[in-house]
């Protein structure tokens, strides 16, 4: 069988996790990545291509795709909801127009299947807790909206040109593989864990919780996080399901257990062994207050498992901060 993947956005946070996973299982991997986002250098060996490209580049995505390949893999987003407020043009562009000029191209290819990364941002407010796959699709934020777009229209070319397309709704991705140089190094950083290790670590000097007046325990958000290679194994699995025949289309991918602020706040003060204040500031617009994944579809269907624990998570994510750091100091 063709063993050759296309990583959209694959030197990204989660898609670099993923080409090593792929590499590491014996698939021949091409990364495309435009570099608009997070680090900028290639951290793989030479046997790993690499090309410096955006996805909306007619002519020289025609030229990759003259080599066949049996699946792509799209991590190729811009992905804070806090900012596609500020700017739902840029969102809009990028993870809306952009992945049609791509989709475009690969019609008629001898590309098979295309797996598609989602988020639960899709579903906006839950009425219904955990959230399953069948939940209303109401986003709150541009980022979300853009996500549920492409979901649609992928239905549209799997049903009409025959397509296989396969969506996993990420919840909180997080963690790193800190021992092959991969992490989370956004810029700028807008996720919990990274951005509380940063102000433990002295990179940050404040470190702010927008919002205690939530419908929670504790009055903050509460959100589902999973490790970054329970993600990346949840492709795999996809992948073979569909290879298989499988039909299910649509897939949560979370731990199914839901950790507010101050939970997560209270298990680095554990990992780190550091004390420290927070500065709690007003709510931002688009924080849903609570999403947990109901991922029984999952589970049962893909004969997906989380790996990870949020001990796990915050453990590999701090050796990876501390990397980061000496990074820097050493410039």
């Amino acid at each position: 069988m063709n063993n050759k993947i296309l990583v959209l956005g694959g030197l990204g946070y989660i898609g670099s996790h993923m080409v090593k996973l792929l590499h590491k299982n014996g698939y021949e991997v091409t990364i495309i990545d435009n570099l608009s986002n997070g680090r900028k250098e290639n951290p793989f060996s030479s046997e790993i291509k690499f090309a410096n490209l955006d996805i909306s580049d007619v002519g020289s995505i025609r030229e990759v795709l003259k080599e066949e390949f049996l699946a792509v893999f799209h991590f190729a987003a811009f992905i804070e909801a806090g900012e596609s407020m500020s700017k739902p043009e840029k969102y809009y562009k990028n993870n809306v127009a952009n992945t049609i000029e791509f989709l475009n191209q690969i019609i008629g290819s001898k590309i098979k299947y295309l797996i598609f990364s989602s988020t639960a941002a899709i579903y906006g407010e839950p009425v219904k807790l955990p959230i399953c796959e069948k939940h209303k699709k109401d986003p709150v934020n541009i980022y979300g909206h853009s996500k549920l777009i492409i979901e649609e229209i992928l239905q549209n070319y799997e049903r009409i040109y025959g397509l296989n397309c396969g969506i996993l709704r990420y919840f909180n991705a997080c963690g790193s593989d800190y021992k092959n140089n991969l992490g989370e190094c956004h810029n700028p950083e807008t996720h919990l864990i990274p951005l509380l290790l940063q102000y433990v670590n002295g990179r940050r000097k404040e470190f702010y919780v927008y919002g205690d007046d939530y419908n929670t325990k504790d009055g903050t958000c509460i959100r589902d996080y999973i490790h970054v290679y329970d993600i990346c194994q949840a492709h795999l699995d996809l992948l073979n399901y569909m290879i298989k025949g499988g039909k299910e289309r649509h897939f949560n991918i979370g731990s199914g257990t839901g950790y507010s602020i101050l939970e997560i706040i209270d298990e680095v003060k554990k990992c780190t062994k550091k004390d420290f204040s927070i500065i709690y500031k007003k709510r931002r617009d688009g924080d849903p207050s609570i999403l947990v994944a109901d991922n029984s579809l999952a589970k049962q269907k893909l004969k997906w498992r989380p790996r990870y624990n949020l001990s796990d998570i915050i453990k590999s994510a701090w050796e990876w901060e501390k990397i980061l750091s000496n990074k820097i100091n050493k410039l």
